[in-house]
């Protein structure tokens, strides 16, 4: 991965764990863009680029998820019932673990986000099965 992605993912990251931080602090619907801004430090078109709208945050979670699952995939051949039973269980674990906050925001994600938007979110995962 060269220096540019590297910037981008660090970026997208810190968004990422501010907003997160901020959500369990203050809960969801209390925190605004404008606060998410402020703590990480950056303008708002920044976290707009990244995210699009507050929800957009699920992203970078996916993401997460994405290089777990990967992760926790065995390097040897299995079969697809085997391959399909790690993804769920990374999942099922990844949200079961998550803060309430986080859980809140998957969905208002669901409830607010364009279906041609949602699409971006789930194509990291989709890949993966």
């Amino acid at each position: 991965m060269g220096l540019r992605e590297r910037k981008l993912l660090r970026t997208q990251s810190l968004l990422y764990d501010t907003a997160v931080a901020l959500f369990s602090e203050h809960g969801y619907k209390a925190v605004t863009m404008d606060d998410i801004c402020a703590a990480a430090d950056v303008a708002p078109g920044t976290l707009f680029h990244y995210f699009g709208t507050k929800a957009g945050v699920l992203v970078e979670f996916d993401r997460r998820i994405v290089v777990e699952i990967e992760q926790s995939l065995p390097t040897t051949k299995t079969d697809a019932a085997s391959r399909l039973s790690v993804i769920q269980v990374s999942m099922s674990k990844a949200w079961n673990q998550a803060h309430p906050s986080l859980r809140a925001l998957g969905v208002d994600y669901l409830r607010n986000t364009r279906v041609s938007e949602k699409g971006h979110m789930e194509a990291d995962i989709q890949d993966l099965v």
